[in-house]
């Protein structure tokens, strides 16, 4: 009856096969682990918009300044607010849907004596 009985020294060793697919399911495993953390870090592909100032105008006692943000990325963005730097308050323009690759225009006023206005993204929402 005690020869019925195994020891720990009597379990069969795995094989090659089963050392091999071991092996394999590691790697996967923390291959695949490796590119969530990844794609967790790195913001997608969305650069920055960039806005800028395409034409300034006299318009009455006022400047009409025509801005514009280019949204770089591979990603659309829900929304791009923009700044002018030509008054107090500065005045402000959301931009809504701007797709891939792709820009919005729009006109802002500022007082007549603002020298070289300057267009900054306030903030921006990716899709």
């Amino acid at each position: 009856m005690a020869e019925d009985l195994r020891h720990e020294d009597d379990r069969r060793q795995p094989g090659r096969a089963e050392k091999a697919l071991m092996v394999v399911s590691t790697l996967v495993t923390l291959t695949l682990f490796g590119y969530l953390v990844h794609q967790g870090i790195e913001a997608p592909d969305g650069a920055r918009p960039e806005a800028s100032v395409v034409a300034v105008e006299p318009m009455g006692d006022s400047l009409r300044v025509d801005v514009r943000v280019e949204n770089e990325g591979s990603v659309g963005l829900i929304s791009v607010t923009l700044e002018v730097d030509c008054g107090e308050p500065p005045p402000q323009v959301t931009f809504e849907n701007v797709p891939a690759s792709g820009m919005r225009e729009a006109s802002l006023s500022c007082p007549r004596g603002a020298t070289d206005p300057h267009a900054t993204v306030v903030s921006f929402e990716a899709a």
